[in-house]
This record gives C-alpha cells, sequence and structure tokens, in this order.
C-alpha cells in the first residue's frame, strides 16, 4: 500500500544503549525506498481506497508517517509503550488537563506561562477544575495547597 506505518507487531533488534535508541527506534528502513532514516512527510491528504478505508493515514493532522516515527522515538528513549508529539505546548497542556474531572484541583506554581495561567484560569475553571497558585520555592506552600483527594497534578514549568 501507499504510505508506511510502523506497526507494533514489527520490532527491531534489541537496542542497547541510549544513542542507538535515540538514532534508530522508530525508523525500520522503508519498505519502498530503503531509506535508513524516515522521510519528512509533508503530505497533507493521504491515498484512500474510499472514505475511511486507508493505508494508516487519511489526512495530516490526525497522523503522518514523520510524527509517527517521532513518536515512536520518544516511547523508546523514555522506556515507555507510547509517545505523543504535538504541535505546540499549549496543545500538550490542554490534552493533559483533559484528562482531570469536575472537582479535580492542580497545584501550580505563580510564575507560568500566559498560555497556561489563561487555560486554567478561564477555561478548566469552567468544567468544575480548580488551581492553587503558590509559590514553588517553598515546599511547605506546595504541601499545603494539596487537597487531599481533590489535587491531580503538581503543575510546573521551566
Amino acid at each position: 500500500g501507499r504510505g508506511f506505518h510502523f506497526s507494533p507487531k514489527m520490532s527491531l533488534p534489541p537496542i542497547k544503549n541510549f544513542a542507538t535508541t535515540a538514532i534508530h527506534a522508530g525508523q525500520p528502513p522503508d519498505p519502498r525506498t530503503g531509506a535508513e532514516i524516515v522521510p519528512i512527510s509533508l503530505a497533507t491528504t493521504f491515498y484512500q481506497e474510499s472514505p475511511g478505508k486507508h493505508s494508516g493515514y487519511e489526512y495530516g493532522r490526525s497522523g503522518n508517517p514523520t510524527r509517527c516515527a517521532f513518536e515512536e522515538q520518544i516511547a523508546a528513549c523514555e522506556g515507555a509503550k507510547y509517545g505523543l508529539a504535538f504541535a505546540s505546548g499549549l496543545a500538550a497542556t490542554t490534552t493533559e488537563l483533559a484528562s482531570l474531572s469536575s472537582g479535580d484541583n492542580v497545584v501550580t506554581e505563580e510564575d507560568l506561562y500566559g498560555g497556561t495561567g489563561r487555560l486554567l484560569n478561564r477555561v478548566a475553571v469552567n468544567f468544575g477544575i480548580t488551581t492553587t497558585m503558590v509559590d514553588f520555592t517553598k515546599p511547605e506552600f506546595i504541601e499545603k495547597a494539596i487537597i487531599p483527594g481533590k489535587t491531580k497534578f503538581l503543575w510546573m514549568e521551566s
């Protein structure tokens, strides 16, 4: 078929060190071209035999070979089962916050990226998620801010 998608059923030889993992994970040789490194895919749309019947990719925003290879590489370097890549830090933050439920609490530092602060204080609050901002240079303030059973994240940015 068109395109290439590394599936969990495929495997690479055991990787013994980080440098090798960082270079080779998620990048088996391309079966069509033999390329050792996954080419950068700039395609926004991918061939479909019929609607919803594709070879692994349908639209660039939902996935592409380059992003999949990167996600697999990151997962391998971290020793994780999965890796996720986002277009921006705020997209990653939004995804993390979406795992919370009404009544949950986030304890965070006072000095946040403006987008994170607005997301917590103007958006998450509409879903019943509360935020407690404290001075993270004082561990006792962090400890005091934690609400047992409610605080799900200690959110730090650097």
